[in-house]
């Protein structure tokens, strides 16, 4: 009896009787031919579950390697955005510095400048600032 696998013969079934030749009824043939195709069917989804199984298989080394992607992203937005954050900190802290080194040199001839003002400026400076008493 054939065992086919689909389309494709994979094998054949043989029963033969050793001690003297036999004459096969029809029932013994029927049930031959049946075990042949569930054989056959048997095959066919033993290679079924193999291809499944490295379906399997594959899909989850994909998994794992989308998960270690998508780590290293996580990780890199994190960076970006400490870079981000530090580069404001430096321009917030680089404003005040700059402004103080920029005028450094004023500071410095300032007091000879006071020196040679009246002293109505100053006071006519002061008195803008300072509320009037009711």
């Amino acid at each position: 009896m054939p065992i086919s696998q689909g389309e494709k013969l994979w094998g054949l079934l043989v029963a033969y009787q050793n001690s003297q030749p036999r004459y096969w009824q029809e029932e013994e043939i029927n049930l031959l031919a049946q075990v042949g195709v569930q054989l056959g069917v048997a095959l066919q989804q033993a290679e079924s579950l193999k291809k499944m199984q490295l379906q399997k298989e594959e899909i989850a080394q994909t998994l794992k390697e989308l998960q270690i992607t998508q780590s290293h992203l996580i990780q890199s937005e994190k960076m970006a955005g400490l870079g981000q954050l530090i580069a404001g900190l430096a321009h917030e802290i680089n404003n005040p510095i700059s402004f103080i080194y920029g005028n450094i040199p004023y500071v410095i001839l300032l007091p000879s400048s006071f020196f040679l003002l009246p002293s109505s400026f100053f006071l006519r400076v002061l008195s803008s600032y300072i509320p009037p008493v009711p």
